[in-house]
């Protein structure tokens, strides 16, 4: 038991630097595609004003919320497993 009360302090580290990670994954990817679905090309506005359009639109809030409630699940499953393993 006193393993998982150790870890309880960098839970919340851990959650920020997922939520950080998913977000910027997913500009990323939006980046990526729109440069992709353009035929490999930024078009005529540019690199910039594409990254700078994608990034204005990203909602992070529903991206956070979405990545916070995949990580709980997560977590519950693994202690759920945890527990079914001790005698």
């Amino acid at each position: 038991m006193t393993g998982g009360a150790s870890l309880l302090p960098y839970l919340s580290v851990a959650l920020t630097q997922a939520g950080v990670a998913g977000v910027s994954s997913y500009g990323i990817g939006q980046i990526t595609k729109a440069y992709l679905a353009n035929g490999a090309s930024w078009g005529p506005d540019g690199p910039k004003a594409v990254v700078t359009k994608i990034l204005a639109s990203l909602d992070e809030a529903s991206i956070l919320s979405r990545i916070k409630d995949e990580l709980r699940a997560k977590l519950d499953l693994q202690q759920r497993n945890t527990q079914t393993l001790q005698p």
